[in-house]
């Protein structure tokens, strides 16, 4: 589904759904929809209300997608308490689970997004082994290899025509003309290459002659660093998420970095972390304030400072996560009438500050 299609798609689905005989397919693209633009919440109330119209026997479909997000919404920072209680839920659901291994997948990279999705039901189960055993295998999967006389399209910065086949013989759709990242060299001294189309991020990496393609989903990243840390593997989650986050060049995985860094103690790399990732134009006001909290435990108050008038005038805020982190600035300032004020606009959108210190 081409990006420029998404509003034309989502009003075809929603004419389909106001009709008398709606069908599950009409719900389920449009969830399909809410998924690529992250409106996961919408999406995962779409997908219910098309299992519930589906046949019985044909529900493993819709129940994989009813996990992925689900998945996507246990990594989201964003997502409200109310949603990641419906979402783990469904995650540590029995019965999910079952429909999910009926399911025969046709494609590698849909084999290793069912193993993943197993993986995580199993995270949360708290069976942690065969949890790793899953992720392990997800991790270190060849899914393709792209042979030498196409390595040198890879260099012009585009998916030619000759790359979106090879994609398309292993059964990935990525469209020609989608841009590639050039990463140089890693700390390893690989070569790599990061493709992503509306819902995948490939990782490719120069091996001899050829290049070695690997499927990343950042929400993965994030539950194996999760797994490895509960195993009592923090350093090997530290490095995974260091090498990921650059590698793809992700802020959503440096934000979850340098959160591990502190909770390891890491703090003055942790603030590293902020201030070169997460704390540049465009600025988001959470990753302001928590920098800013990062210094108030190092004592760099008049750092602290700035960092908490820079969140305040980073805009307007317009919903409850931009009320609850003016607020939180605030409160840093030493101003707890107006942390207060805007603490009651995020609606409780979180814990209270004073607790958070």
């Amino acid at each position: 589904m081409q990006l420029n299609f998404i509003d034309r798609a989502e009003k075809t689905f929603l004419e389909a759904i106001a009709s008398e005989n709606a069908e599950e397919n009409a719900s389920g693209g449009l969830g399909q929809v809410y998924f690529i633009l992250n409106r996961y919440g919408e999406a995962l109330t779409q997908y219910k209300i098309a299992l519930s119209k589906c046949p019985v026997g044909m529900e493993a479909e819709i129940v994989y997608n009813i996990i992925l997000t689900a998945a996507e919404i246990l990594s989201s920072q964003e997502s409200e308490e109310k949603l990641i209680d419906e979402a783990t839920g469904i995650i540590n659901d029995a019965r999910y689970l079952h429909k999910l291994n009926e399911l025969d997948r046709p494609t590698i990279k849909d084999k290793l997004r069912t193993q993943y999705l197993i993986g995580l039901a199993l995270l949360k189960g708290k069976n942690y082994r065969e949890a790793y055993t899953c992720f392990s295998d997800v991790y270190s999967k060849v899914i393709f290899r792209i042979e030498p006389d196409l390595k040198k399209e890879l260099n012009a910065g585009i998916i030619s025509e000759n790359l979106h086949n090879k994609f398309r013989q292993e059964g990935f759709l990525v469209p020609v003309g989608i841009p590639i990242q050039s990463n140089g060299l890693n700390d390893t001294g690989v070569l790599g290459w990061v493709v992503r189309d509306e819902l995948s991020i490939y990782s490719l990496c120069f091996n001899y002659d050829s290049v070695l393609v690997y499927y990343r989903e950042l929400s993965f990243i994030i539950h194996f660093s999760e797994l490895l840390e509960l195993i009592g593997e923090a350093s090997k989650a530290l490095k995974l998420m260091e090498s990921e986050a650059i590698f793809l060049n992700e802020k959503l995985l440096f934000h979850h970095f340098a959160n591990l860094l502190i909770r390891e103690g890491c703090v003055n790399k942790a603030g590293e972390v902020y201030r070169k990732h997460l704390c540049q134009p465009p600025f988001d006001k959470q990753y302001l304030v928590e920098y800013a909290l990062v210094l108030k435990h190092l004592h760099q108050n008049d750092e602290m400072k700035l960092q908490c008038e820079m969140a305040i005038n980073s805009g307007e805020s317009k919903d409850r996560r931009g009320y609850y982190y003016d607020g939180f600035a605030y409160f840093l300032l030493n101003k707890p009438e107006r942390a207060k004020f805007n603490y009651e606009l995020s609606r409780s959108y979180a814990e209270y500050y004073s607790r958070l210190i």
